[in-house]
């Protein structure tokens, strides 16, 4: 009886160890443990131990003798190239513990690997610029130390130069701050070139543009997926003109649509159909120019949000027969997002084969689409599940009913529909 209670004490001791036995459990470590069950911090990469303060270089050189990886951090107030030093693409050259703020042109080479460590970012002022060309065959990787999203903050522009470009980047494993809610945010007026790069793993957006006057010119050929956010969000739908759907999305996002955080704005501009749908998370106006929607575009409609073409600016959805525009609200409840109103008399108003769903109408309206002072043609279009009127206007609006449109379910009826 004594040696049964004995041979379960020493069990028990056996599988209490097991269960705590510490080592490196990243399959992709030089010393990967697979019998560890918790990480202790000691995975070393290509001799190289990131959580070791007190040997950063690991002991790894460069074909120049150089210790790797070198450290960037301070502020950069002189031109600098991050010159490419080792051919070996999966050798960590640079890595950042810290912050490193850029306020001069700095070019970093195709083939460059920096390894961001925890909390660390990159801020590019507004007298700098940050230019990361790598090539198809020689990508430039910004990744984490550890494979784990929002590891590090962020890459921040703060600069309008149009040499901020990141063209041919793998960039993984980010978060985003308080005020840089991206893993590449475009802070204010900044301008930034970005084509032919994967974003993955973030713990915020993707990409984030914090103001209207934010550019992305020839925006292309990228990849974004498993982020906790959208992968992408604009400040208002003046930047989505830019955008082509040769970018893709993978399936992992938390919210696959592209956020479009609503504003005034007053450019012209194309909204392109993409591969997802956009969301609108606020009010925005368009004060002048001409905003069309392109055939094939979703958009979804965040809680109490509407959309107002001013007296200066025209709004256009332009459906076709087979390819219709579709407005609707994020939750399938009649009235969970307010309104289009039309204000102007431009003759660019003008929807066409559109579906709308879940609208209804404001204190100052009554249905889901409403002309106040302005005018709008329409063709082919539905309206239905709205909490107030399908369709309606003031005085001095002016309707022309150009045939195919139709309501149901509307609460207060159809108004200017039959």
């Amino acid at each position: 009886m004594k040696v049964s209670k004995l041979m379960m004490i020493v069990l028990s001791v056996i599988v209490l160890m097991a269960c705590k036995r510490e080592g490196c459990t990243d399959q992709n470590a030089d010393n990967y443990d697979k019998n560890a069950k918790n990480d202790d911090g000691s995975c070393v990469y290509n001799g190289v131990n990131p959580n070791d303060p007190n040997n950063p270089g690991g002991g790894t050189t460069g074909p120049g003798g150089q210790e790797l990886p070198i450290r960037l951090s301070g502020k950069e107030t002189s031109n600098l190239v991050i010159e490419d030093i080792s051919s070996d693409p999966n050798v960590v050259e640079y890595y950042i513990d810290d912050n490193w703020r850029i306020a001069a042109d700095v070019v970093i080479e195709p083939g460059v690997r920096i390894e961001m460590r925890q909390d660390a970012y990159i801020l590019v002022e507004s007298n700098g610029s940050l230019d990361a060309t790598g090539t198809p065959n020689d990508k430039i990787q910004i990744l984490g130390g550890d494979d784990v999203k929002g590891h590090w903050k962020y890459i921040k522009y703060e600069s309008n130069e149009t040499n901020n470009k990141l063209i041919h980047c793998n960039i993984a494993h980010g978060g985003g701050a308080w005020n840089a809610q991206g893993m590449v945010t475009v802070q204010g007026s900044a301008n930034l070139t970005v084509q032919n790069s994967s974003f993955t793993m973030g713990k915020e957006y993707g990409l984030f543009v914090s103001h209207r006057e934010g550019k992305l010119p020839d925006f292309k050929d990228n990849y974004f997926d498993a982020f906790e956010k959208q992968p992408i969000s604009l400040h208002t739908f003046g930047q989505s003109g830019t955008l082509d759907n040769t970018t893709t999305f993978g399936s992992n996002n938390d919210m696959n649509d592209i956020r479009v955080h609503g504003d005034n704005y007053s450019n012209s501009v194309n909204v392109p159909k993409l591969n997802l749908p956009y969301y609108l998370a606020n009010v925005f106006e368009i004060t002048g120019g001409h905003t069309s929607f392109s055939p094939g575009v979703t958009l979804i409609m965040g809680q109490d949000t509407r959309i107002i073409a001013s007296d200066q600016g025209s709004l256009s959805l332009d459906g076709t027969v087979t390819d219709s525009v579709r407005v609707y609200g994020a939750s399938g409840i009649p009235g969970y997002w307010q309104s289009i109103v039309l204000e102007s008399m431009k003759t660019e108003n003008e929807f066409s084969y559109t579906t709308f769903n879940y609208g209804g109408g404001a204190w100052n309206n009554d249905a889901m689409i409403y002309i106040r002072g302005g005018a709008l043609a329409m063709n082919n279009c539905y309206i239905k599940n709205g909490s107030k009127k399908a369709l309606n206007k003031d005085n001095n609006g002016v309707f022309n009913d150009n045939g195919g449109n139709m309501h149901s379910d509307c609460q207060e009826g159809g108004g200017l529909l039959p």
